[in-house]
């Protein structure tokens, strides 16, 4: 059983009851590193590999034959921001985490160098003004004193 994907599974607030017992069903299988005495340092990234001869015990487990099992399967990017592959060979390959559901970091404006190192909304590169804002210069700064 793997504890960090069991709270990364449960920290999603999955109100749909089949989702959420497949999703479990699935956290227990995954190989996910870290400290198992520290559940809560969940890793950004986790996946398992399943068989299809894995999928009758676990449909059991659920509650379900075999066939709606491997229906959810493909239906859980649909609950969960993830990757779920169904290989022609049998194997699932079913990729998630942090990484996948955290709003991604917002990236610093690029210098548009056509425009003299300026952002494309007028602002010095590296450096964005709110609305309304005004931004100080060198000029603001100059009657500052030290003592």
């Amino acid at each position: 059983m793997n504890r960090h994907a069991i709270a990364y599974v449960n920290s999603l607030g999955i109100t749909d009851a089949i989702v959420r017992a497949v999703l479990q069903l699935l956290a227990e299988r995954t190989d996910a590193p870290g400290d198992h005495r520290r559940p809560e340092d969940i890793p950004d990234i986790m996946g398992l590999h399943l068989q299809d001869s894995d999928v009758p015990a676990l449909a059991v487990r659920a509650g379900l034959d075999p066939q709606e099992f491997r229906q959810q399967l493909r239906a859980l990017k649909q609950h969960v921001k993830m990757d779920v592959l169904e290989h022609s060979d049998g194997l699932w390959e079913i990729v998630y985490g942090p990484s996948y559901t955290r709003p991604p970091k917002p990236r610093p404006a690029e210098p548009d160098l056509t425009r003299g190192g300026r952002t494309r909304s007028g602002s010095p590169a590296g450096r964005s003004t709110a609305p309304g804002a005004t931004s100080r210069t060198r000029a603001d700064t100059s009657t500052c004193t030290r003592s």
